[in-house]
């Protein structure tokens, strides 16, 4: 019965859900002959993946059409009478086959998304610059060398994908975008980054993943309001100190770089929960890494790693933890090395800090994996890390185990290849 009570109560949800899109949005047309039955209730029009070769020229009928969705079909041009659809706000044109965009574009005064994704284009009409009201541009995977200067005059942009391209370098004039939150600009040819990039004051996550940067500029603490920072995939051969001192940086991502060591001092980034500087050529931690009493994820696989600061164990809010593929030997252990549980409790109550500076003090550790390794020993105070659901240990020089860690009660995998 109280099965048939809780289907009964989702079926109502759903209901109402329905109700709710319909209220905000009105009908979902998915194909033009339907539609055409009510032209003038037609707000969203998706037509995407129907293998559609020419622009439905019925669509230019239906006036109060507030979203189009055309994306994944094999268009190659669009009409210039597409400025009929004055209240159009939404505009999805990705996967097609469109080489070029025509003028009177600029002329949807209330567009706010235009995504152009997965298309052919080279270049965009100047007339573009007229949409007041963009706040969401997408032109990743297309075929544009430089990058469009009129994107600069769109000051209203707050989210800019120009990923995928071609681009090799960026306009000064880019400061125009004083508005834009979201930068994605991997997966170019990008080989410096203008100083004017700095003047992007609400700039909260750009992404420079998949380019050509050997070298940053040393000016990281101009950007304001920066949270994310994607520079995995590039050729750095170092970075500046001013990168680790950006206040506002949540996500700090230099994976797979030409990086053999970090500067001395990192500990500027205060407001750090993720850093992830996999497959590089590290070869020591720094000891400031105690500063980041923010930080969830730290990811350091695939390093040259001979050992592990002390100062690890002040991450107490750590919650993963990749060491795997490093040439570490011994972990942080307690001066006495005691062997059991007993023996632990007894040597933490004569020496209360003592833990402080060994991987035990990690209490909200959920995922630890210190596999292909040269590791010999596992210390006794894992089993302090009583919040931890993963444990990798396979491919070390471990023979034998605390018999204490049958205790870690959360454990759900125990790796030991």
């Amino acid at each position: 019965m109280y099965i048939f009570y809780l289907c009964i109560s989702m079926i109502k949800t759903i209901i109402l859900y329905i109700l709710t899109l319909h209220l905000l949005f009105g009908q979902i047309f998915t194909s033009v002959q339907e539609a055409k039955g009510n032209p003038e209730g037609v707000i969203v029009l998706d037509l995407s993946g129907k293998n559609i070769q020419e622009f439905p020229e019925e669509i230019l009928s239906f006036y109060n059409l507030e979203k189009l969705i055309l994306k994944n079909n094999k268009l190659t041009t669009i009409p210039k009478r597409i400025d009929k659809l004055r209240k159009l706000k939404y505009l999805d044109l990705s996967g097609n086959f469109i080489e070029k965009l025509p003028k009177t574009i600029g002329n949807l005064e209330e567009l706010d998304t235009l995504i152009l994704a997965g298309n052919l284009l080279t270049e965009l009409p100047n007339e573009i610059e007229k949409l007041n009201n963009l706040k969401c541009l997408n032109i990743s995977d297309n075929r544009i060398k430089d990058f469009p200067t009129v994107v600069s005059k769109i000051n209203s942009l707050k989210n800019l994908d120009i990923s995928k391209n071609g681009i090799y370098e960026l306009p000064a004039n880019i400061s125009g975008l004083y508005k834009l939150e979201i930068l994605n600009l991997s997966h170019n040819l990008l080989r410096e980054l203008p100083r004017e990039l700095t003047q992007l004051d609400s700039l909260e996550e750009l992404y420079l993943s998949y380019n050509k940067f050997k070298y940053l500029p040393d000016n990281w603490t101009e950007y304001k309001s920066l949270r994310i920072l994607e520079l995995e995939h590039n050729s750095l051969l170092n970075v500046p100190q001013s990168l680790f001192f950006i206040k506002t940086l949540e996500v700090l991502n230099l994976r797979y770089n030409l990086l053999m060591e970090l500067p001395e001092n990192i500990g500027g980034l205060t407001s750090l929960k993720t850093f992830i500087i996999s497959e590089n050529q590290i070869e020591v931690i720094p000891a400031s890494i105690k500063f980041w009493k923010n930080l969830e994820t730290l990811d350091f696989k695939d390093n040259y790693l001979l050992d592990l600061p002390g100062e690890l164990g002040e991450l107490t809010n750590l919650k993963y933890l990749y060491l795997q593929d490093n040439q570490i030997e011994e972990l942080p252990d307690l001066p006495q090395k005691p062997k059991s549980l007993f023996e632990l409790n007894y040597y933490l109550k004569q020496n209360p800090e003592a833990l402080k500076h060994t991987l035990g003090n990690l209490k909200n550790l959920i995922v630890l994996n210190l596999s292909y390794n040269n590791i010999k020993e596992v210390p006794v105070y894992f089993v302090l890390l009583q919040k931890l659901q993963i444990l990798d240990l396979s491919y070390n020089k471990i023979n034998s185990l605390p018999e204490d860690l049958v205790l870690l009660k959360n454990l759900k995998r125990l790796i030991l290849k």
